[in-house]
């Protein structure tokens, strides 16, 4: 399936950008995955973690405000 590889695709560039503080490159990848209404069974489970992932990467590049308001994406009982 096209949508899920290209979201795997996202996810490990993401992941790449992140690890050579690049957030200007993961942040749009990250956001792409955490807008979609649709995510890879794999993805659902972890949902939260992107989230955390892309607000943590706003935060880096001093946008707070976004990341406070991404941050609010995640459920209060979520670990």
């Amino acid at each position: 399936n096209f949508k899920s590889t290209q979201s795997y695709l996202n996810y490990a560039q993401a992941l790449q950008a992140q690890r050579f503080g690049q957030f200007n490159i993961a942040i749009p990848l990250l956001e792409k995955l955490v807008d979609k209404e649709e995510l890879p069974a794999n993805f659902k489970q972890d949902r939260d973690s992107l989230v955390l992932m892309y607000a943590r990467d706003l935060y880096e590049i001093g946008k707070y405000d976004k990341s406070a308001d991404v941050l609010r994406k995640i459920p209060r009982d979520s670990n």
